[in-house]
């Protein structure tokens, strides 16, 4: 982060850097599979807590 804020950084331009504190380059990529599941799961528990709005 401390370069990024820093005037070097000026020259990266048009990339997308991952700041996660070395997460994946710990564990390579994230399997985004299990990713899409899991907020599809969370948001399907969502809707089913959410009181129904009947007028």
């Amino acid at each position: 982060m401390l370069f990024l804020a820093s005037d070097d950084a000026s020259f990266i331009t048009g990339a997308a850097i991952v700041v996660d504190g070395g997460l994946t380059a710990k564990t390579g990529l994230p399997d985004m599979l299990a990713l899409i599941e899991g907020r599809r799961a969370v948001a399907q528990a969502m809707i089913r807590e959410a009181p129904s709005s009947s007028t």
